[in-house]
């Protein structure tokens, strides 16, 4: 029997007839957007943010606190500003990206020792910017078994969950949205490994973990709700380092897609058929990799480094929109380099487990680029180079791949990620599934905090033929594609 990723992938993919057959959306059981708690037990954040945001810099000698875990909140997963949509109400815009702005991530927060803070397991209220206590007690110990005793947490106050609400995205993308909530999830990753460093606080996400003693420590009911990232925090600045990926058992399992009018439907889904089919419930270790991310051969083009970009994120993530009208004009050579180094974490700002494993791979395509000719790219090392693979301007192709969107047809270069299906199953299990959307959002949303940095759009792309797109970049029509972000100029 095939794996169940492969099933799910399959099942999911975009074609012509079934866009053209997309069920229209029932508003009247539209999810909300944030979890509503009703509790007395609320502590205000709202206090730490009082102080400019480019002085978002500055910590404690002693450690990572309420001011810290205040700003990490803020500008990993809150509001950056508002837009009115009607007379008496409006959008809330989050700092990080969310395809539909359905914003089906989630975050808590398990306390131990913070100033100020009882030790015990708390919800993020994104609107209100509080933080809501659920139970009592540090369930820190008990969250680093779950992880295999993951050297993360060492010296670490406390640790953020990131989870997915499947409803959330599956609402509007039916069984195609749990690849929406994981891109989703990846990108609060981004935002909060670009920020910990102005925080003297170092990131560590860790997306291999025993799902069962997760979601029960927060009595989560994986049909509904389930756990994708634990983030221990820690103060200062340690080197970037991955946390463990896990391989899940094989599990034979028969996936058939659900029509998902409501949420009680997504018992019996495609989604979290597969969401449990990569369920760790042990440590059991990953076959060998590759040996890392692709060499810089010497047929390579170099790249810039991405020099002086980390110092601009708390302005870049605070203004970062997704960038839906690109002008058409072309981009230096130099600009893209840049955001792909610091997408990738040139420099040793941010590991990637898959990327270190050889199966998140890339591609690099240029329409109007100075300094580089038309064509398909594949990006080697941390950003390091562009190995040309095919030349010729393809972007009418790009944008048929991509539901004619008109950001395709505007955009000056996108970035591709993608993975060998065969490799990755074989390394990881149907957990890979997750581990590659996961860090693909996470690379993606660097990706897009880059060109804001730089004065560019960039905006990512969660509809495509799929089938379609890998056969423009020459790939088997198994493997799959994860993720296009497109970059370009904009207006303002």
């Amino acid at each position: 029997m095939d794996r169940p990723a492969l099933v799910y992938h399959d099942l999911t993919k975009y074609t012509e007839e079934s866009v053209r057959q997309g069920d229209g959306l029932d508003w009247s059981i539209q999810p909300a957007q944030t979890k509503e708690i009703v509790s007395s037990q609320r502590l205000s954040l709202r206090p730490f943010l009082n102080a400019p945001a480019q002085d978002a810099a500055p910590a404690a000698a002693s450690g990572v606190g309420l001011l810290e875990l205040s700003r990490l909140l803020r500008f990993g997963n809150g509001v950056t500003g508002m837009i009115r949509i009607q007379e008496n109400a409006g959008q809330l815009l989050r700092s990080a990206p969310s395809a539909g702005a359905l914003y089906p991530t989630e975050v808590y927060l398990a306390a131990g020792a913070v100033a100020g803070l009882a030790p015990g397991i708390y919800n993020y209220q994104v609107p209100t910017h509080e933080l809501v206590r659920l139970w009592d007690g540090d369930q820190l110990g008990a969250l680093r078994a779950a992880c295999g005793g993951f050297a993360g947490f060492d010296g670490a106050p406390f640790c953020l969950v990131l989870t997915g609400i499947f409803w959330r995205s599956a609402w509007r993308y039916r069984e195609r949205g749990y690849r929406r909530v994981l891109l989703d999830t990846g990108h609060v990753l981004g935002n909060l490994t670009a920020i910990g460093g102005h925080l003297n606080a170092t990131v560590r996400p860790c997306l291999g973990f025993m799902d069962g003693e997760v979601n029960g420590l927060f009595f989560f009911d994986d049909a509904t709700e389930a756990a994708l990232a634990v983030v221990p925090v820690a103060p200062g600045l340690a080197p970037a380092a991955p946390g463990p990926l896990w391989a899940s058992p094989a599990r034979p399992l028969k996936l058939a897609a659900q029509a998902l009018k409501e949420e009680s439907d997504l018992r019996r889904s495609a989604t979290v058929g597969l969401h449990r089919a990569s369920a760790c419930a042990e440590a059991l270790a990953a076959a060998a990799g590759t040996g890392g991310a692709p060499a810089v051969s010497n047929r390579s083009i170099p790249l810039e480094e991405p020099a002086g970009l980390d110092e601009r994120m708390p302005q870049a993530i605070l203004r970062r929109r997704s960038g839906r009208v690109y002008t058409g004009a072309p981009i230096p050579l130099g600009a893209l380099g840049r955001a792909l180094g610091f997408a990738f974490g040139r420099g040793g700002g941010v590991a990637f487990g898959t990327r270190e494993a050889g199966i998140l791979r890339a591609f690099a395509l240029a329409f109007s680029v100075d300094g580089l000719d038309p064509g398909i790219y594949a990006v080697e090392g941390a950003g390091e180079g562009l190995l040309p693979v095919s030349l010729g301007n393809r972007r009418e192709e790009f944008f048929r791949c991509s539901l004619g969107q008109e950001i395709t047809h505007t955009c000056a270069a996108a970035l591709v990620l993608w993975a060998p299906a065969a490799a990755s199953m074989d390394l990881f299990g149907d957990r890979a599934y997750r581990y590659l959307h996961l860090e693909a959002g996470e690379v993606g949303e660097r990706f897009q905090l880059a060109a804001t940095a730089l004065g560019y759009g960039a905006c990512g792309i969660g509809g495509f033929f799929d089938d379609d797109l890998a056969k423009l970049l020459d790939l088997p029509p198994s493997d799959l594609i994860l993720y296009p972000v497109t970059l370009g100029q904009v207006n303002g």
